[in-house]
């Protein structure tokens, strides 16, 4: 799949989430739904869902949901905490958490602010849950709950999907075929073809097969307006089914019609050159079959298509009365078979010594499956074939993505423990530069005595309201002025002091003057001068006030500091111990989930080993068979033919 297609598949993957669904199947066979229908996201406004964006696109989901519940413990997402919770709930979804998405759903449904639309998708959501669960009944009252048409057109297509798969689930599969019929017009017309097969398989199991082969065959009329990997496996899908139920009614010209229309490099291209075969052998043109399942035998061994090619070549050549062949075809086989039973002992041991492990451990943990080049990591190349199809099972898949979120968890505990002893490294280097500094700062506090310039500034404030009820102007003299004012008193003593004779009176008068001129002056500067004063008490008051504040500040402070430390202290002595109950916890759920993706893939591969045993017995029994027909020249029995 190309770059842009899978960017494509993402942000369709986020618009399905946060409209409440995820990679749900849209048919009963597990054929995809096509996510990239919904219009792309709005712009993202608040910075921390930005964030949680940033992880989701980097396909980190568990650092996602972090974002999320961090954001909106804090309340930064006062304009996306809808949007937020429904996607954090998808997620929680998407992850098998079906109770802790219920959960959310519900908290959501008791929020008046939820939109009605919003309301819509909670109900899909818990109907998707209820039917995951198998719980029918809860989920079909769920979608019942869906009072308006969702403006959405592939939640609307999704919807009528999932109530049709519904009412599958509980048997009533005329009602369910009568649900996706007609397909509305505001629903997605891209899950239309997915719609005709769901259809298609509640007609065959009410049975009615001639109208279902009409959905199918429609299908296969209905090519893709853009090339899309996962219609065209519908396609092929379509063609499969209808093959093989036309093989089964006898049809086997039209049954051999869509085998040969499937796409050989597709999915089910093995699945139906064994049908090929089986329609050609089926009309009596071995010769023709044998070109098909020679084909086909010539494929990777591990897949049963191919094995029972391996087995229908021999047959087809003892229909043919080359016995020689057929048996020494039967030979072959058995020994193919046999090294392939070889290979899986040895794959099986292999995993029960640990090597799966070591192999996920390899992977890269947020795109597991993405890339082929990573599954080869999960066994040694040869024998990780046989892995290939357990890996196409969404229940693996899900059991390994759930190790691997595990495995991450418990590689980051021991890292955010180290953060929290560092933290408590921070607050002891807290701790004692403020034992070392409260000491100086108490002597600096000691050395300021508030009440006495308060007493002082009390005083200062009396003498000059004194002054202004005096209006004596002399009172605010400056230095300068005070000492003319002394030396003028002085020259008028003195001149007292002398006779009063006529020679004497031009200094009296000039002392006079003098005298009169610097009273003029501080009279025309004492207004100006007593309200710079009254400014400079103002001021001083201020100052002694905010000291007085900064004082019991500091006081508060170091009062509070000691106490700050250790209510931290007992903090990060919780997050530590929580952190390691955490740690106990998840190392015990990673080592049980690794047992259970060993045991999932040991099973798959018991059950791989288990039908080579079959087709290995048939194969022996076909053969002593042979010689014993060459021995006495009998026909062919055809009670060897496999059906297919």
């Amino acid at each position: 799949m190309s770059g842009s297609g899978r960017s494509a598949r993402k942000t369709g993957r986020l618009i399905a989430l946060l409209a409440l669904f995820g990679s749900a199947s849209a048919s009963l066979a597990g054929a995809q739904q096509n996510d990239t229908l919904a219009t792309p996201p709005a712009p993202v406004e608040a910075l921390r869902f930005g964030e949680a964006m940033f992880h989701y696109y980097q396909d980190d989901f568990l650092a996602t949901i972090t974002a999320l519940q961090v954001a909106q413990q804090q309340a930064q997402l006062p304009r996306r905490l809808e949007e937020a919770k429904l996607l954090e709930a998808g997620l929680y979804l998407d992850y098998g958490m079906q109770r802790e998405a219920q959960r959310l759903f519900e908290t959501l449904l008791d929020d008046q602010t939820i939109s009605a639309e919003g309301r819509n998708r909670i109900w899909y959501g818990l109907a998707r849950i209820a039917f995951r669960g198998g719980h029918d009944d809860d989920a079909e009252a769920a979608l019942g709950h869906i009072d308006a048409p969702l403006s959405d057109p592939g939640l609307a297509g999704r919807r009528l999907l999932l109530a049709s798969q519904v009412l599958i689930s509980q048997g009533r599969f005329e009602e369910a075929a009568r649900q996706l019929e007609p397909w509305p017009a505001k629903a997605a017309p891209g899950l239309r073809p997915y719609a005709l097969y769901n259809r298609a398989v509640a007609l065959i199991r009410a049975e009615q097969v001639a109208p279902a082969l009409e959905l199918l065959g429609e299908i296969t009329q209905t090519p893709p307006s853009e090339p899309d990997e996962e219609q065209l496996a519908l396609i092929d899908r379509a063609r499969l089914s209808l093959g093989n139920t036309l093989l089964k009614l006898g049809n086997n010209a039209a049954a051999l019609a869509q085998f040969e229309q499937i796409r050989l490099q597709g999915p089910f291209a093995e699945a139906a050159l064994l049908g090929a075969g089986w329609a050609h052998a089926r009309q009596g043109h071995f010769d023709k079959a044998i070109l098909f399942w020679q084909t086909l035998s010539q494929r990777d061994s591990t897949s049963h298509p191919v094995q029972e090619a391996a087995i229908a070549l021999p047959y087809a050549y003892s229909r043919l009365g080359a016995l020689g062949n057929a048996a020494e075809l039967y030979e072959t086989t058995l020994t193919r078979l046999e090294a392939e039973q070889q290979k899986l002992d040895t794959l099986i041991d292999a995993i029960r010594q640990g090597s799966l492990l070591e192999g996920i451990a390899r992977l890269n943990p947020r795109h597991p499956f993405e890339h082929g080049d990573q599954l080869n990591v999960l066994a040694d190349a040869e024998a990780g074939r046989h892995l290939y199809p357990l890996l196409a099972s969404e229940t693996f898949r899900q059991a390994l993505r759930n190790y691997l979120d595990l495995r991450q968890i418990s590689q980051a505990l021991p890292r955010w423990q180290r953060t929290a002893t560092a933290f408590d490294d921070i607050l002891q280097t807290r701790r004692q530069g403020y034992e070392a500094l409260a000491p100086l700062v108490r002597q600096e506090l000691s050395e300021v005595d508030l009440d006495e310039l308060s007493q002082r500034y009390k005083q200062l404030r009396q003498h000059y309201q004194a002054i202004d009820e005096t209006d004596y102007s002399l009172q605010l003299a400056e230095p300068k002025e005070k000492q003319q004012w002394q030396h003028l008193a002085d020259i008028e003593a003195r001149l007292a002091r002398l006779p009063d004779e006529p020679r004497f009176d031009k200094l009296r008068r000039s002392q006079r003057l003098l005298k009169g001129l610097l009273i003029w002056q501080l009279d025309s500067h004492y207004k100006a001068r007593l309200w710079q004063v009254k400014k400079g008490l103002i001021q001083v008051e201020r100052a002694i006030a905010e000291a007085r504040a900064s004082q019991q500040s500091v006081e508060q402070a170091l009062v509070t500091a000691r106490q700050r430390f250790s209510g931290y202290a007992e903090q990060i002595d919780r997050i530590q111990a929580r952190i390691g109950q955490i740690e106990a916890e998840t190392n015990h759920l990673l080592q049980a989930q690794a047992d259970h993706v060993v045991e999932m893939a040991l099973a798959a591969l018991r059950d791989q080993r288990q039908a080579l045993g079959r087709y290995i017995g048939r194969a022996r029994f076909a053969l002593a068979q042979i010689y014993d027909q060459a021995s006495q020249q009998a026909p062919a029995p055809d009670a060897l033919e496999v059906q297919p």
